[in-house]
């Protein structure tokens, strides 16, 4: 536990109402197996945001699986602890860190355009039609777009594990603001109890 004394880490939601702190332990594996069922730890929210549920979300970054003509997958495993209680699988958790993954990521813009100066000739400067200056001047390429797949794996503490997927597209505008445009949540489920309804005449 040395390591993650004084540490600080972020807090993030993507419902009002669903909030969870992301401790990041890739680089303290042996505290992600010490993990024992607790109250969470408090997160100072603003006063809009100060509703619901408070959760703890512990997760280890893994391998980035790659196939020709797919796209990567981030494997993430994660824990999550909310009063006192463990959850073996939580999809609101999962979307957040997610997001707050994929903002932080970059790739190499794909399509870009360099624009070089003709060279001169003699002593003159090369000759600009002035319309077509004007007319680049408003031309851009549009917001990029970053799509990024996370495979997670959450439960198998318990012996309930459960497999999740999330998928993020982000989008970063001219001055390389980036903003969550969408978020797909699926995953595997089994099937642990069932009942019927008898109705009553």
């Amino acid at each position: 536990m040395e390591k993650l004394k004084g540490k600080k880490f972020p807090v993030a939601s993507i419902v009002k109402g669903m909030t969870f702190s992301l401790v990041d332990l890739t680089d303290a594996p042996e505290v992600m197996v010490a993990l024992k069922a607790s109250e969470s730890p408090a997160a100072e929210l603003d006063e809009d945001w100060n509703v619901g549920l408070v959760g703890c979300l512990y997760y280890q970054r893994e391998a980035i699986e790659e196939r020709e003509g797919e796209p990567a997958i981030h494997k993430i495993h994660q824990r999550m602890m909310v009063s006192g209680l463990e959850d073996p699988g939580t999809g609101s958790a999962s979307c957040a860190l997610s997001c707050y993954l994929a903002l932080g990521m970059t790739e190499n813009p794909v399509g870009s355009i360099s624009v070089s100066r003709p060279p001169e000739q003699g002593n003159s400067a090369p000759q600009v039609d002035a319309d077509i200056v004007e007319g680049t001047r408003s031309l851009h390429l549009g917001a990029k777009r970053g799509h990024y797949v996370f495979g997670i794996e959450q439960g198998v503490e318990m012996g309930r594990k459960c497999q999740i997927c999330v998928e993020v597209d982000i989008t970063e505008d001219e001055k390389g603001q980036r903003t969550v445009a969408s978020v797909m949540l699926g995953g595997r489920s089994t099937v642990m109890t069932k009942g019927e309804i008898v109705g009553v005449y």
